[in-house]
């Protein structure tokens, strides 16, 4: 069996299942900030929604820039890893041996 496929067959049914969730949370979250299809919003609504808009992805990018500013691998300490592993110098995409 070819790693592709166990990889194909593991996210596939992870990207559905994350896609599900995240519809259901935003089922909540509209309901959450009296959302109501099809008719007229109330000023609290789509201040709400304002708020939704822009104060999560914004959160997200912030957790983003977090997790980037404290990962541990630095140019130097990638080049000891590198050397470890017996790859100095190489540019080419050859497979390990």
């Amino acid at each position: 069996m070819r790693n592709e496929s166990v990889l194909v067959g593991i996210v596939s049914p992870s990207q559905k299942a994350s896609l599900a969730a995240s519809a259901f949370f935003l089922g909540l979250l509209l309901e959450g900030i009296g959302y109501a299809a099809g008719g007229d919003q109330s000023r609290q609504t789509l201040d709400g929604l304002r708020d939704v808009m822009a104060l999560i992805p914004a959160g997200t990018i912030l957790l983003a820039a977090a997790c980037i500013a404290f990962y541990p691998i630095s140019a130097a300490s990638y080049r000891r890893m590198m050397a470890a592993l017996g790859r100095t110098g190489r540019t080419d995409s050859a497979p390990l041996p």
